[in-house]
């Protein structure tokens, strides 16, 4: 596969595939294939990050939460 830009779902899709087959290969670094699993995962990361941003509002209130009932 030629890795380009993910711009729609069909393309997030299809760079997923790509990458949970060469995740599954375990290429080493610095290898074609390792290469092309690095710049998926970043375009992936980049393409989850814009179109399905997280709500980290209410992460301190968990934490202290959790904290309360740890006894701390």
């Amino acid at each position: 596969m030629e890795t380009r830009p993910i711009c729609d779902e069909a393309d997030y899709e299809k760079a997923l595939k790509v990458a949970a087959r060469l995740v599954d290969a375990d290429p080493a670094h610095g290898t074609r294939e390792g290469d092309q699993l690095e710049a998926l995962a970043t375009l992936i990361e980049c393409y989850e990050a814009e179109r399905f941003p997280l709500d980290l509002s209410g992460a301190s209130e968990a934490i202290k939460i959790r904290m309360e009932q740890a006894g701390r």
